[in-house]
Formats: C-alpha cells, sequence, structure tokens
C-alpha cells in the first residue's frame, strides 16, 4: 500500500464495490507500479471524516476510474462517484466481470477485464494505463519487472536436503531441515475458496474443495503447505497477496473460486508467484456436478504441474490415499466437517456424525471418511456421554479407525485417530504405534505433527516432540494452538522460559484462548512467583483450570481452608471430569496419599488427564513413591 498522499496530489481515482475489493486491489496495484497516485478507500487516514476525505479526493483526481461489475452497478456509492467523473470528463469504466455500465454511463467504451490475469503486460492493461495518461496529460514510463522467478524443481528442492539424503524420502528430509523457513522456495499457501454460488449454505462446499486441495499437496514430500487454520484467516481479510504471503512465510499462493449449481460445476484458480507478484499459473474448470473428483484431481494435477514445470522426476502426489471416487459421498464428508468444525451445540455435533455416516454408507472404501468418523465419535463421546455410553462410542471409534487402515493403510488419518481413541482410553502402549506411523506418514499435516508432538511429551520423549511441534509453527504460524501445543511440550521438558515464550505468542494470537493462562500461571508458581501465578489463574477463561490453578496458588497466600474451598468448588462445579485436577492439587498440597487415590481413581475411570502424569512437573513431590511407580507402569511408562 502506498504512503498516505493529500487529497491535492491525487492522479487517479478509483471506485469499486467492497465486494470486488479483491480484484479492485490488482488495478490499484498496477496503476499504482506506473508511478501513479492513487486514492481508494483504504488511503484514508485513521479518525478522517469520510465523506469530506473522499470528495476532496474525487473532485481533485485526474481521471476517475470506476470497475463496473453486478454488484457495484447496484451501489449508489459508485454511481454518484462515476457521475462525478463523466460530468468532468475524467471518466475511465472498466468492466471487471464483463458487466455492461449502467444506463447513463454507456457513452464511453468500457475497457474489459474480465479476462485479465494481472499481469501488466496484458492488452487490456495497457489500454488503461494509456487512458490514465491520456487524461493525466503525460505520459507514464513503462513498469519495470523483476526476472521471472523460475518454477520450484523437484530436483532442487529435494538435493536441499543433502545429496544423497534425498532418495531416502521426505520424513528424512525433515529431519535434516530441508524445510527450514529460509527454504520459501519450495512453500505454498492455499487460500479458502470463495463461493461464487450465490448461496450460502454452498459455504461448505468451496471451503471443502480448498481444504481437500491443501492435504492432497502436502502429502508431497517435496513440498511445504501452510495449514489450513493460519490459512483461514485470511478468508475475510483485505491484505494483498503479498502481505498474506509474508505472513505465512510462503513463496506461493493458491486463491480460487466456486460456482456450483444444478447443471454445472466451475472453480476459477490461480497460483501466484509471491516473488514477482505475477500468476505462474491461472485456469477455469467446469465439470457437471457429478464430476467434483474428476475436477479436483485435475486442480492438484494442475497446480502440481505448475510448481513443478522443470522437472522430469515422477513423484508428485496429487491424489490423496484414502479418498473417495463418490462425488457423493465426498458432499457428505464436506458437510459433516463444516458442522463438527463449527463447534457449535450436541446437535450440529451429532448432524456431522450423521454426515459422516451417510459418507461411508455410499462408498464404504471410503477410509478417510471412515477416519474421521472415527476421531469425530471418540469426541462426540468423550464430551456428551459417560459410563457404559461412552465405552460404546469408544468402541465404534477404533473399530472405524481400524477400518480406515485396512483399507488405506499408507493414509495418515487412520492411524491419527486410533492413536486419539487409545490415548483416550489410557492404553498408551498400543497408542505408540499409530502415533508414530501417523507421524511418518502425516509429515505435511500440522495437526498431526501437534498430536504426535503432546504424545511425544507424555512419553518424555522430548526431542521428539519439539521436532515435531517446530515443523508444525512453521506449517501453522498463525494458529494459537499450535503454540499452545509448543508451550505444553516445553513445560513438560521443564524449559520454562521456552514454555512461557509460546504461550505469550498463543495469547498475541488469540487472547481468549483457553488454558493458555492456567499454563503460564504453573509456570509462574514453578518459579515461586506464586503472586504472578495467580493473575495468570484469575485471567483463565476454563473454569475448571482456573479453580485448580487457584487451589494451589492460594494454599501459599492466604492458608489452606481458603484453597480448601476452591478446592470444593472445583469438585462441586465438576465432578468426576477434575479427578485428575484434584490430584495434581493434593501432590502440590503435600497430602501424597489422597493424590495418589485420585490418580488411581483416574486410571479406574479412564481419565484421559492421567496420561500426562509421567511427565507433569506438579507430581515431583510423588514421584518416587513405589504406588505411583505402579500407576506409570499401568500406562506403559517408565518410573
Amino acid at each position: 500500500m502506498s504512503d498516505w498522499r493529500e487529497a491535492s496530489e491525487t492522479e487517479v481515482f478509483v471506485s469499486y464495490s467492497r465486494a470486488d475489493q479483491k480484484q479492485a486491489m490488482q488495478v490499484i496495484k498496477l496503476l499504482q507500479d506506473a508511478g501513479l497516485n492513487v486514492w481508494w478507500d483504504g488511503e484514508l487516514k485513521p479518525g478522517s471524516q469520510y465523506l469530506d476525505s473522499t470528495e476532496e479526493a474525487l473532485e481533485s483526481a485526474k481521471a476517475v476510474v470506476v470497475l463496473w461489475t453486478q454488484t457495484s452497478i447496484a451501489s449508489n456509492w459508485v454511481r454518484d462517484e462515476a457521475m462525478s467523473g463523466r460530468d468532468r470528463n475524467c471518466l475511465v469504466p472498466v468492466s471487471l466481470d464483463g458487466s455492461m455500465a449502467p444506463l447513463g454511463f454507456r457513452q464511453i467504451q468500457a475497457i474489459d477485464f474480465s479476462g485479465w490475469k494481472g499481469k501488466a503486460q496484458e492488452p487490456v492493461a495497457g489500454q488503461l494505463l494509456q487512458a490514465v495518461a491520456d487524461l493525466r496529460g503525460r505520459a507514464i514510463p513503462p513498469i519495470e519487472h523483476a526476472p521471472r522467478f523460475p518454477g520450484i524443481s523437484r530436483r532442487n528442492a529435494l538435493l536441499a536436503g543433502g545429496g544423497a539424503l534425498a532418495a531416502l524420502g521426505g520424513w528424512t528430509l525433515w529431519k535434516f531441515d530441508a524445510f527450514a523457513p529460509a527454504a520459501a522456495t519450495n512453500s505454498i499457501a492455499v487460500l479458502p475458496f470463495r463461493n461464487l454460488s450465490g448461496d450460502e449454505t454452498q459455504d461448505y462446499f468451496s471451503a471443502g474443495l480448498a481444504e481437500e486441495l491443501r492435504v492432497t499437496l502436502s502429502l508431497n514430500p517435496q513440498l511445504l503447505v501452510a495449514a489450513e487454520t493460519s490459512s483461514r484467516i485470511f478468508e475475510e481479510s483485505n491484505e494483498g497477496l503479498e502481505a498474506i504471503a509474508e505472513r505465512l512465510g510462503v513463496a506461493f499462493v493458491l486463491e480460487g473460486s466456486v460456482r456450483r449449481s444444478a447443471d454445472l460445476l466451475r472453480i476459477t484458480a490461480r497460483l501466484v508467484d509471491v516473488t514477482t507478484g505475477f500468476d505462474a499459473w491461472s485456469q477455469v474448470f467446469e465439470r457437471p456436478p457429478d464430476n467434483t473428483l474428476e475436477l479436483h484431481r485435475e486442480l492438484a494435477t494442475s497446480v502440481v504441474d505448475a510448481l513443478f514445470a522443470a522437472d522430469d522426476l515422477d513423484v508428485a502426489i496429487t491424489q490423496r490415499p484414502g479418498g473417495t471416487d463418490s462425488s457423493e459421498a465426498l458432499d457428505h464428508y464436506l458437510q459433516g466437517l463444516s458442522l463438527f468444525r463449527l463447534a457449535a451445540s450436541e446437535e450440529t455435533d451429532r448432524e456431522a456424525l450423521r454426515e459422516f455416516e451417510r459418507a461411508i454408507a455410499i462408498d464404504p472404501a471410503y477410509a478417510v471418511g471412515h477416519a474421521t468418523y472415527g476421531w469425530a465419535l471418540m469426541i462426540v463421546g468423550a464430551t456428551y456421554t459417560a459410563g457404559e455410553e461412552l465405552s460404546d462410542y469408544k468402541r465404534r471409534a477404533a473399530v472405524a479407525a481400524r477400518r480406515a487402515i485396512e483399507l488405506a493403510p499408507n493414509a495418515p488419518e487412520g492411524h491419527a485417530a486410533l492413536g486419539l481413541i487409545l490415548l483416550n482410553s489410557l492404553d498408551l502402549r498400543g497408542a505408540r504405534e499409530p502415533y508414530q506411523t501417523s507421524f511418518d506418514l502425516g509429515f505435511g499435516n500440522a495437526q498431526i505433527l501437534g498430536a504426535f508432538a503432546q504424545f511425544s511429551a507424555y512419553l518424555t520423549e522430548f526431542d521428539d516432540a519439539k521436532t515435531s511441534i517446530a515443523r508444525a509453527q512453521r506449517l501453522d504460524p498463525l494458529n494459537a494452538q499450535v503454540y499452545r501445543t509448543s508451550a505444553f511440550v516445553h513445560y513438560l521438558a521443564r524449559e520454562l522460559d521456552g514454555a512461557k515464550s509460546a504461550a505469550n505468542q498463543a495469547l498475541v494470537l488469540n487472547e481468549d484462548i483457553s488454558t493458555v493462562h492456567a499454563s503460564l500461571g504453573d509456570i509462574a508458581f514453578l518459579d515461586g512467583d506464586f503472586e504472578a501465578a495467580r493473575e495468570h489463574f484469575r485471567s483463565e477463561p476454563y473454569a475448571l483450570e482456573r479453580l485448580r490453578g487457584l487451589a494451589m496458588v492460594e494454599d501459599r497466600l492466604e492458608g489452606r481452608e481458603a484453597a480448601r474451598a476452591r478446592l470444593d468448588e472445583m469438585i462441586t462445579s465438576h465432578g468426576e471430569n477434575s479427578i485428575y485436577q484434584q490430584a495434581q492439587v493434593l501432590a502440590v498440597w503435600g497430602e501424597n496419599e489422597a493424590a495418589l487415590d485420585a490418580l488411581e481413581t483416574g486410571l479406574e475411570n479412564s481419565d484421559p488427564g492421567v496420561a500426562i502424569c509421567g511427565a507433569e512437573p506438579l507430581f515431583d513431590p510423588i514421584r518416587q513413591d513405589p504406588r505411583f511407580a505402579a500407576i506409570l507402569g499401568r500406562l506403559g511408562l517408565e518410573a
């Protein structure tokens, strides 16, 4: 964005509809790159009077560029600004989508930008610059471009890992740091696709297609693909692609749109090389709606071909292992995923389960569908059920995950789901193998990496945990949950400075994230700064962790009676769900036998929190007790 210029210096005023801002920014950049002083509403200073500043800039501009679309035609603001340009004989109309200007503005032929690919060398770009130059009264110097950045070479990306090591596969490359931030040329972000169908209920489909493409690309060991959470932050953002790429640390950005009707599925996509600002590739795909998967595979192949145009190594993956051959099954899967991610209510969670069930009923060989169904069953069961009903949910979840592995042993999702299910059943011995396999197969998936990091920390295998979470942070640099996991890993490793740094970064990204203030409270408590610990615990939004922390710290500051009141409040509010937290408090208080009793009860009830106890610093007061060693033994951990 250019610096603020006074309205009296304005050469070009650009009028557009907010809904068209992404396309408008390309036109604005074209004009600015030509050395023109461009005014648009993003140039307003904080505190400026909108109407006064806009009117002053509009009336002083030498050229008024109006960007007509179906949306802007209906905007009274755009029409008024176009009228000013027309009446002062300085109107330059541009049609972004092929729409005809409204009545009263058709006497000047609009420049058709509907096929413009964002490049200054295209004839329509030259027409616009010439029209502005004519009104400006002097020529515009030619735009100088940086040399075209060469396509990513598969061979170069592999060689970055260290010569002969390339033959050892993606996991080895990672271990030898081929994916360090400096290796930016092998990095890409897939932004959420825009839904242009005019039907908000289709949002799940456009977002889901982008996510499917992101997962498919991430399976390529030679690519570094920004994760979904970080990429979705920019769904409603007005930031330019260069700023987005800088924040995500990528060299290429893929963006697109989806228009879906009863008769046609149309996807428009473009791959932008951030180094130059130009398209490395763009294409429009059209298929009947029941050919969604064919279109998706063609899109993935086109993107990979564009990235590796100069390479002849046949190692790129353009089809997701464990996927489906049924567009209908995929549609139900995407609906289920969208509902589950809402986390809106028990009703929407259970409807998500029904959508997953429909998907695997349509295609019983849909391995990713079975894996996601198993994962969702585990979460829904743990959240909304107890006792025998919970046991049944865990059993069904394990069946679904094992079926996914049977159908697609090379897909990471089934192994990750089974690891989660066994971990939540406190079968750490059984969970080790599926977690390790998911790690080996899912090196490009930040969610899988984060889960593996957490599990490794439970086992006190901190080198693996830190390596895994560091890569997850590289893939998902704007995800507060990743930094929360990093803080947890460093805390369990007793690296309190690293834990504090990661926790603070999580709060920068999301000030309302749960359990992070509790982690900072634990760190301050272990450092002996009880006042700071109390402030963090008081700021914790998750009541269970807040009360647990206050029961610990108030024992130091207010005495046992005040602390006991906090513990009683926690037990009253959370009952059996607080057994592990009760054990933490009692251990800190020095009530060792009661703490061990609570841990044994949690073990019998399969309280997932008990899985952490082998690494938890708060249990150091009872770590040498034979009963504690026996608990670790039952978990499959060493004392």
